[in-house]
């Protein structure tokens, strides 16, 4: 009978509870269900859930843009760049065949400093970024030149001597610049190729021409610094030294008629160097 009375009693009394211990759904009722509102309405609403995808990518693009390491990657990137002489020097000296040497054995020299654009080196180039700071590409210069020459000395009276020259260059290059990423990258480059021009030098009378074609190997190289303003636009500055193998061949017209007695065959005309500083910009596209 006792162990029925105990066993009535402990269905009958209220089970213990633990004063610190708080059910979750009591503990902030209005929490639970704001809770429950912003999670129906991000799964009911899909542009909340685009716009907080698209929040998120922006914040690791520009994450990655704020770095070193976002500022001037050149890996997988094309490089199309534009450049011009700011200054040159240039040293020619004759080149003789091996048969050939002149009676008074003086080699002529010609030494000439130019200033801006309208010389050898003005430039349109295509790269390829192969890693971050190994490019290869080609370069094609341009040049363009007219000058009047007054042939007369004391005592003398004569028409005076008009040149008009046109000059090319191509160039395949390899670069390689340091610092990995930075936006300022110094470089250095080698290039090889073959340049030429076309003149025709007349007289102010009208009376006579020459007119002449060039071909010349051409080996040079050289260094600078490309000065990343935003990652895809860099400011170019740089020096080169190149050198020239210059053959020629002309033709003379004398009143309308060509001088059939001047050989009008290739031969060795100058031993060209010349030394420029150039300006530039290059747009790089693409890469990662």
């Amino acid at each position: 009978m006792s162990a029925l009375v105990c066993a009535v009693i402990l269905v009958l009394s209220p089970p213990s509870v633990d004063p610190n211990a708080i059910e979750p759904e009591r503990a902030n009722p209005e929490a639970v269900e704001l809770d429950a509102l912003e999670l129906e309405s991000l799964d009911s609403d899909p542009a909340n859930s685009d716009e907080a995808v698209e929040v998120v990518h922006l914040e690791q693009r520009v994450a990655a843009g704020s770095g070193t390491g976002g500022a001037s990657n050149m890996q997988g990137r094309f490089r199309i760049h534009l450049d011009g002489n700011l200054f040159s020097f240039r040293h020619q000296r004759e080149w003789f065949e091996p048969d050939h040497m002149p009676a008074d054995d003086i080699e002529d020299v010609i030494n000439s400093v130019g200033f801006g654009i309208g010389q050898h080196n003005f430039g349109l180039g295509l790269g390829y970024g192969i890693t971050d700071g190994l490019v290869v590409g080609v370069k094609l210069g341009l040049g363009f030149n007219h000058s009047r020459a007054q042939d007369r000395g004391p005592g003398l009276v004569g028409p005076d001597s008009i040149n008009n020259t046109t000059n090319f260059v191509v160039l395949p290059y390899v670069e390689y610049a340091f610092i990995p990423g930075g936006r300022f990258r110094p470089f250095i480059y080698v290039h090889g190729g073959v340049g030429g021009s076309h003149f025709v030098q007349t007289d102010s009378d009208k009376t006579g021409a020459v007119i002449g074609n060039s071909v010349s190997p051409v080996i040079g190289g050289g260094g600078g610094l490309h000065i990343f303003i935003i990652p895809q636009v860099s400011v170019d500055l740089f020096g080169e030294v190149d050198q020239y193998f210059t053959l020629t061949k002309s033709k003379v017209e004398v009143n309308g008629v060509i001088d059939t007695t001047v050989a009008n065959d290739y031969a060795r005309d100058s031993l060209l160097t010349e030394f420029s500083v150039l300006a530039g910009l290059s747009l790089w596209f693409g890469g990662r």
